[in-house]
């Protein structure tokens, strides 16, 4: 990755511009702010697991992409330290088509963030609820 994507105003003018595995999951940005943003992204089947839900590796990727976009915003470079998310309610293809994350800072230090983010469906359903702290490089 280059410095450029870490610029909120690239981010907001090509939602697409992250890596490739951001892309593979078809993540699109609809917020970004400096300690925020918000974003969806279109279930498919491949990201189903052997029961028919949404894996759980998908939800946590989407969870810390989209927290650490949040932190970096600023034009800050990070890198997460630790996590702990919380699955609430499985995703289902049957009943899901979209799920959206919110992430908002709870703690801006200098060199660490601490980031909560809710992912919910189309009714607003809670899916998994996650919290991601993460170290600023210099």
């Amino acid at each position: 990755m280059t410095d450029v994507i870490y610029k909120r105003e690239n981010l907001l003018h090509n939602p697409k511009c992250l890596d490739t595995f951001s892309e593979e999951l078809q993540i699109e940005f609809d917020e970004i702010d400096d300690g925020s943003a918000v974003a969806h992204m279109t279930l498919r089947k491949e990201m189903e697991n052997p029961i028919g839900s949404i894996h759980g590796g998908v939800l946590f990727s989407f969870a810390d992409i989209v927290s650490g976009v949040a932190a970096a915003a600023s034009g800050a470079r990070v890198t997460t330290l630790n996590s702990t998310i919380q699955f609430l309610s499985p995703a289902m293809l049957t009943r899901n088509k979209v799920l959206t994350a919110r992430a908002n800072a709870k703690k801006r230090g200098k060199t660490i963030q601490v980031m909560e983010v809710d992912i919910t469906d189309e009714k607003e359903r809670m899916i998994a609820s996650a919290q991601f702290s993460f170290y600023t490089l210099r």
